[in-house]
């Protein structure tokens, strides 16, 4: 965008001394969610996932029950493709699974849990509102594993079905009319059941019954009577032990075919209804690594039932998307996280596509997997890497306009360099040797000939540098010694030649390291100048804005920050302190307010905690403001991901493998953390446009899984420029005279502070958006 008028051209029409109330604040950019993958806490081992609108808001909400905590959690559907807090309710001992239905006919949804230890139901009335009230407890078999509500008995209300694990049975408890149920009625199933299931399998207006019997090996068969009595149990052998059951006509026969998770095959075993009760003889489709449980629904809109998967050991889901004869395509992974043991189908961000929401039992968890259109989905993908790669580095090495990533693996002494397709994908890892315990990098070109080059730190034994050949290859690393344990990298031109040097923090040896270079890529060996207890990263800017490249080092033993001036010649000032968090490991620095200076953002691993330091504007930072993202914030990058023109917060967390998001609200000042799932121990981050979308991906490396993930941005928010006011993309007069306009008027697209009021400091932002110019 082009900026036609500069901003000291306008300091004319500064207004004050007054104040105008806004009508609303600001609004979010993105209208569903940011990244895919997003992950939602909701409790403790959660077994199951329910869905069902419980607040009337026309939203699918989500229930969870908390297997060793004996609760529940809702979480309720914000309509954005988010979920909120879970909400909590005490139910029996135990809880295995949970469903949702209106079952006192008073139009609201209301909620019935299998409590497998209490060999009891509980029941949760609504109270119309979203709330509920307190569970009321119904005897059932021996050890409930599963529960479905239906109309069994032809008088319109919803009864309780329930396979019984222990007691190798069915209980049909039939509902009186007014949401309570009369005694447990057992019918004889095979050994262990784990799943139920209902539909009308012989076309005789009535429900029947399936139940999936791990110990028994088969899908037990159960008709109903037509007044909710069943018949005998009829056993099929599915060729495995299956633990889930789902009923639909997958071959558009109108006859309902049955779908039987097993896991010790690793397959789904499709049993096709023959109309009458009965089944043909199983198929089987491969599936994930112990696929545990199954929906079915139409993902691509063809208008056939295809298939999603949650596969409890492959920690993902799986999609199977149905060519309308019942055959499937083959499986479309989608990472998702620990222990992923129940899935449902829901359109949490009403775009009319069914997406899908996995529970994760190790986790305590849901993760989204939000439908693209099509049955594609969002997802985060994997690349498999090195032994415990402990850093990460994005850069276009082969200069083809893509973005690569560059992977320092700690415990196989090299690098690895992904080359980058533009499409949001990377080519299998190509190694390079380093040093003894690859620690950090960095990219830049050293040399001048355009293309960037590697600098590593080897933990054990000094600094490598890597020269690129230009044609998707290094040159053998050139090694230079530091002090000890370096543990990480900064580029830049530190003195007035315009080469960029090298400070390395060193982290044992409690100082850093200083190496000019030649100007030809290569360094003079290293002055050293103390620094705090434990050094651990290191970040150049110019703080105090006299033209040169200060040094603002994290120290993670002694919780400080130091910072070191630049005398203009590339020697420092005696460093100054300033108190961080718990363990700080990671800085940023970057402009999070809008006063054009750098301000520090500090994630300090040991209180869960980010530090943001405002830039004074002199000569160094004011007081600290913290920020709670979770358990062990490792690294912490900066970057516009919600495309509204300021920079927002993305942290690795070590223990919680997930990356957290914190959107700056144009004020410096950030929102609760949202969840996105990651690898196991995401160590280090990098944020770039991967598919030439202009929006910023999130590339992470996981230390314990030895992997890299992308999360692509899926936020479908158009570019802001705030100060083009007109929409004619060029800052002009007209943008200032459309400023006081709106600003007289009360205009809430003045409040560019976004506090709701509107007063002098909208005017300053407006300024300086205005000087800033656009994209």
């Amino acid at each position: 965008m082009s900026v036609s008028l500069r901003s000291g051209a306008v300091c004319l029409f500064i207004v004050c001394g007054f104040a105008v109330t806004a009508s609303s604040g600001q609004v979010d950019a993105c209208d569903g969610p940011i990244f895919a993958g997003s992950f939602f806490p909701t409790g403790a081992t959660p077994f199951a996932v329910a869905s069902g609108d419980l607040d009337g808001d026309g939203l699918a909400d989500l229930v969870t029950p908390n297997s060793t905590t004996d609760d529940i959690s809702i979480v309720f559907n914000n309509g954005d493709g988010t979920f909120s807090a879970a909400v909590k309710y005490p139910v029996g001992d135990r809880p295995f699974a949970a469903a949702i239905a209106d079952i006192n006919a008073d139009s609201f949804a209301d909620i019935v849990v299998a409590n497998n230890l209490a060999n009891t139901i509980s029941v949760l009335l609504s109270n119309g509102d979203g709330t509920f009230a307190a569970a009321v407890d119904y005897a059932a078999g021996l050890r409930p594993w599963a529960i479905q509500l239906a109309d069994l008995d032809g008088d319109l209300d919803l009864d309780a079905v329930i396979a019984n694990n222990v007691g190798d049975s069915v209980s049909i408890m039939l509902n009186n009319g007014n949401g309570t149920f009369a005694a447990a009625v057992n019918y004889a199933a095979a050994d262990a059941p784990w799943s139920v299931a209902v539909a009308d399998l012989d076309h005789d207006l009535d429900n029947d019954v399936v139940v999936a019997c791990r110990g028994g090996q088969s899908a037990c068969v159960l008709l109903n009577n037509g007044d909710g009595t069943l018949a005998p149990a009829v056993n099929y052998d599915p060729g495995d032990q299956p633990v889930f059951v789902a009923i639909g006509d997958l071959n558009a026969d109108s006859h309902p075919d049955l779908a039987l998770a097993a896991p010790n095959s690793n397959t789904i075993r499709l049993l096709p209804g023959v109309g009458d009760g009965t089944f043909g003889a199983p198929t089987s489709l491969a599936a994930g690594d112990w696929p545990r449980s199954i929906a079915l629904q139409d993902f691509d809109g063809d208008l056939d039932l295809d298939m999603g998967v949650a596969n409890w050991l492959g920690s993902n889901a799986s999609v199977f998307l149905n060519d309308g004869a019942g055959n499937f395509d083959p499986e479309m992974p989608l990472q998702t996280g620990a222990g992923t043991i129940s899935i449902a189908a829901v359109d949490i961000d009403m775009d009319a596509d069914l997406d899908l929401v996995a529970c994760e039992y190790t986790s305590g968890g849901i993760s989204t997997l939000t439908n693209r259109g099509g049955g594609q989905f969002w997802a985060v993908s994997t690349y498999d890497l090195a032994t415990n790669p402990d850093a990460v580095v994005l850069a276009d090495f082969d200069q083809d306009g893509n973005l690569d990533a560059a992977v320092a693996n700690l415990a196989s002494n090299t690098v690895s360099v992904l080359f980058g397709d533009g499409a949001g994908s990377f080519a299998p890892a190509v190694d390079f040797p380093a040093g003894a315990g690859p620690s950090n990098l960095a990219a830049f070109d050293l040399n001048a000939d355009n293309f960037p080059d590697l600098v590593v730190t080897d933990y054990l034994d000094g600094l490598t540098v890597l020269i690129n050949n230009q044609d998707q290859t290094f040159a053998a690393g050139v090694s230079y010694a530091v002090d000890d344990a370096p543990s990480s990298v900064a580029v830049g031109p530190l003195d007035a030649d315009a080469f960029p040097d090298l400070v390395v923090t060193n982290y044992l040896a409690d100082n850093l390291s200083i190496l000019t270079n030649n100007g030809d890529g290569t360094f003079a060996p290293a002055t050293n100048i103390p620094a705090g207890d434990g050094p651990q990263d290191v970040k150049l800017s110019d703080i105090d804005g006299d033209g040169d490249l200060d040094v603002l080092v994290a120290n993670i033993i002694d919780d400080s920050i130091s910072l070191f001036r630049n005398n203009g010649d590339g020697t420092f000032a005696a460093r100054v302190d300033y108190p961080a968090g718990d363990g700080p490991n990671s800085i940023f620095l970057v402009d999070v307010d809008a006063d054009h200076d750098p301000d520090a953002m500090v994630a300090s691993q040991l209180d869960g905690t980010v530090r943001m330091l405002r830039n004074n504007g002199v000569s160094g930072f004011g007081a600290p403001v913290d920020f709670n993202v979770g358990p062990s914030p490792y690294d912490i990058q900066l970057a516009d991901i919600d495309r509204d023109a300021d920079e927002d917060v993305v942290v690795a967390l070590l223990d919680s493998d997930a990356v957290a998001v914190l959107l700056n609200d144009g004020l410096g000042s950030f929102s609760a953390p949202r969840m996105h799932r990651a690898g196991d121990a995401p160590i280090s981050l990098a944020l770039g446009d991967l598919d030439a979308s202009e929006r910023a991906d999130i590339v992470v490396v996981n230390i314990d899984s030895g992997d890299m993930n992308v999360i692509p941005n899926v936020c479908d928010a158009p570019i802001v420029c705030r100060p083009d006011l007109n929409g004619d993309g060029t800052l002009d007069f007209f943008d200032i005279q459309e400023f006081l306009a709106i600003f007289d008027a009360g205009d809430p697209a003045a409040d560019f502070d976004g506090n709701g009021s509107l007063n002098f400091f909208d005017v300053l932002r407006f300024l300086s958006a205005y000087s800033n110019g656009c994209p």
